[in-house]
């Protein structure tokens, strides 16, 4: 739990933080290191995922991108920035096992051939925010066309757009005109996706290629 973003934090914090960001310069930011940061954020309650238990009256204590003491009488160092949530329900950050950031609900059947592998990374970009802000602070993309979702995670890492933490899978596995082929276009075009593989022998190859291109699973 020491290394996971709280759910009360980011939606108190972050439009602070983007704020900020987009103020200071790379020197002025580089006198501030992360580590020194210091947020305090009072707790109304705190769910306690170990014990099961909702906790009142918690006080938790971040330095940097690190939860360094939670409980009811944490000594706040000077200079700490104060969040008040003491009306509200803080709990750790969720994490969601499937998702397709990279994907819109309506991009099936023609409309996906439509779509270019810029484009979904874009959304991606998109959808990483919403998620982020509704409290996901993991998920696991399992598929997107391109390796989008491999783009997606290293802008994340790298700071050039919010988002949670993301493993990446790259291009889905399937068979031929299994559920990874989308296989709508007529035998002339020879359409085939590029996760497309039959039999072992194939199928280790292609997870060979997406490890070579930065997939996390």
């Amino acid at each position: 739990m020491r290394h996971i973003l709280w759910w009360g934090f980011l939606l108190a914090v972050a439009a602070v933080a983007f704020a900020a960001s987009a103020v200071l310069s790379g020197a002025e930011q580089e006198k501030e290191p992360e580590a020194l940061k210091r947020i305090a954020i009072k707790a109304g309650k705190m769910l306690d995922v170990r014990s099961g238990r909702m906790l009142e009256r918690q006080t938790i204590l971040i330095e940097g991108d690190t939860i360094q003491a939670v409980g009811p009488n944490v000594v706040l160092p000077d200079g700490a920035t104060l969040v008040d949530l003491s009306q509200a329900t803080v709990l750790p950050g969720l994490i969601d096992a499937h998702t397709h950031l990279t994907y819109e609900p309506g991009d099936i059947g023609w409309q996906a051939l439509g779509r270019s592998h810029p484009y979904e990374a874009l959304v991606g970009a998109k959808n990483a925010r919403l998620a982020l802000l509704a409290g996901f602070t993991t998920v696991r993309n399992v598929g997107a066309n391109g390796y989008s979702d491999v783009a997606l995670r290293d802008a994340v890492n790298n700071g050039l757009l919010p988002g949670p933490r993301i493993l990446a899978s790259g291009p889905s596995l399937g068979i031929t005109g299994g559920h990874c082929d989308s296989n709508l276009l007529a035998p002339e075009f020879r359409h085939q996706s590029a996760g497309v593989a039959n039999g072992p022998w194939e199928a280790r190859a292609k997870v060979r290629e997406n490890v070579k291109y930065g997939a996390d699973l």
